[in-house]
């Protein structure tokens, strides 16, 4: 008798942990949010996916233009202390990917990559969502009528 109890009441119990577990995962693919787990994070990560991204408008192509300009003299000044700073040719630098920062040597080229980045990022927020300025910049490389439009608006704001 307690053992066909203990019995009913474990698959009771894995019963409903399955169903908890495939309700999550409804949720998450319906709603676009998904779970990661990363090597180094004790932590579980949700992020949103982006399925399709859809054309910027002409105010966001305004927007992104004027950001562009804006970071402009930074980077370059940014780039000219670093490479002053390294002996070579200064790597590819994306403030989105922490390790191209951490990956330059001195620590001071780190230093001066970091300050960039801060300063960009708060450059692009008075225009745009960092992550729509991102969507953009992965959408002109592989658009060459939209990297025509931002060329063309940067023509006119200058």
């Amino acid at each position: 008798m307690i053992k066909s109890s203990l019995s009913r009441l474990y698959s009771h119990n894995i019963f409903a942990q399955s169903l908890v577990v495939v309700t999550l995962a409804a949720i998450g693919v319906l709603s676009g949010v998904t779970p990661g787990i990363y090597k180094d994070s004790h932590t579980l990560v949700f992020s949103s996916s982006v399925y399709a991204q859809t054309a910027p408008t002409d105010a966001e192509i305004t927007g992104y233009t004027k950001a562009v300009l804006a970071m402009e003299p930074l980077r370059q000044n940014a780039y000219n202390e670093i490479k002053k700073i390294m002996s070579g040719a200064v790597p590819d630098i994306e403030c989105y990917r922490a390790e191209s920062i951490s990956r330059l040597n001195p620590a001071e080229a780190r230093q001066i990559a970091e300050n960039y980045c801060r300063q960009a990022s708060a450059i692009v927020v008075n225009y745009l969502s960092p992550a729509r300025f991102n969507q953009i910049t992965q959408m002109a490389d592989n658009d060459p009528n939209l990297r025509q439009k931002i060329k063309d608006r940067m023509r006119q704001l200058q």
